[in-house]
């Protein structure tokens, strides 16, 4: 999990969240039907502004969601992970990407409006690079070892294992 790409990463979380939110299946499922439409247009050079702005409406509806619920989820697992005594080491959770930092410097409103914005404007260099650029298929969940100050991904397999077994038990504790 922490050796490969940050899609096993996300699977993993959006798995956890679906045991809090039911409905972040069908998010998740939506926003990445919308995606592949949107890239599939950009890529055909179909660049009908209202067509691009629905879609993008869905895309910022369902990615501020899907951020919103992931960020509850690791918030929830981050406190339980801090106060529980256990024989397993403690994993400080993180969520990374460009929608957690607009997420960090706005409110809802303003992060809705911003990716909005960003999503239009970036529509000719996804369209070159054949995918979109910004949105929760891009965030990454990064594991810290507090112990040693290491990412998972740098330390042993055991340690690493042991950490997945911490998250997946506080998890279990929510």
């Amino acid at each position: 999990l922490f050796l490969e790409g940050p899609q096993g990463r996300r699977r993993f979380l959006d798995r956890l969240v679906y045991g809090f939110d039911p409905s972040h299946a069908q998010r998740l499922s939506r926003y990445e039907r919308v995606l592949k439409e949107r890239s599939f247009l950009l890529r055909q050079g179909r660049m009908d502004r209202h067509w691009l702005t629905s879609l993008e409406e869905t895309l910022v509806n369902d990615g501020i969601a899907i951020t919103v619920a992931r960020r509850e989820v690791v918030g929830q697992l981050s406190a339980v992970l801090k106060s529980q005594e256990r024989s397993f080491p403690r994993a400080d959770l993180f969520l990374q990407g460009d929608l957690e930092s607009i997420f960090e410097q706005h409110n809802i409103l303003e992060s809705e409006e911003k990716m909005r914005r960003l999503l239009a404007e970036s529509r000719e260099d996804d369209r070159l690079r054949g995918r979109t650029s910004l949105g929760p298929h891009r965030s990454d969940l990064f594991v810290m070892y507090p112990e040693k100050n290491q990412p998972a991904a740098l330390c042993s397999t055991g340690e690493q294992k042991a950490l997945l077994l911490s998250i997946v038990m506080a998890a279990t504790h929510l």
